[in-house]
């Protein structure tokens, strides 16, 4: 599974996970951007190794760093990773839907849904090739 399939599975996740007072969104550091672009967005203020995604709740930043299956931190991000815990903020690495549940409920941040699907499954349901998937609410 590519790493834009599994960011995209997430993000419909945390759609409905998320307490409805919780922040989610992703951060676009690791486009692949030509020299201009490149120039504008360092000039507005991209940071190298700022994780993909930070979740707000309760007063606090939690960041995901999304990365495919054989995916490697880069040294920018390791280095960012250390600044990030050292300001009491949680960082982590994520390959699956499956990954990010269970640093919520790591983190304390309460779900109230729950996607039941399995790797394989995401994959077709983002190729069109199942039904949505029925999510399940813990109250």
């Amino acid at each position: 599974m590519r790493e834009t399939d599994i960011e995209s599975a997430i993000t419909a996740y945390l759609k409905f996970a998320l307490p409805a007072l919780a922040v989610s969104f992703h951060i676009p550091n690791g486009a692949q951007l030509g020299a201009r672009q490149l120039w504008q967005m360092r000039r507005a203020g991209m940071v190298a190794g700022i994780p993909d995604r930070c979740v707000l709740w309760n007063g606090k930043a939690y960041f995901l760093e999304c990365k495919g299956p054989k995916g490697r931190l880069s040294p920018a991000q390791e280095e960012m990773f250390v600044r990030i815990e050292d300001a009491d903020c949680e960082v982590a690495v994520v390959r699956s839907v499956e990954d990010v549940e269970a640093r919520l409920i790591e983190w304390g941040i309460p779900i109230n849904a729950r996607l039941n699907l399995s790797a394989n499954d995401e994959i077709m349901l983002r190729c069109g090739r199942m039904p949505r998937p029925e999510w399940r609410s813990d109250e």
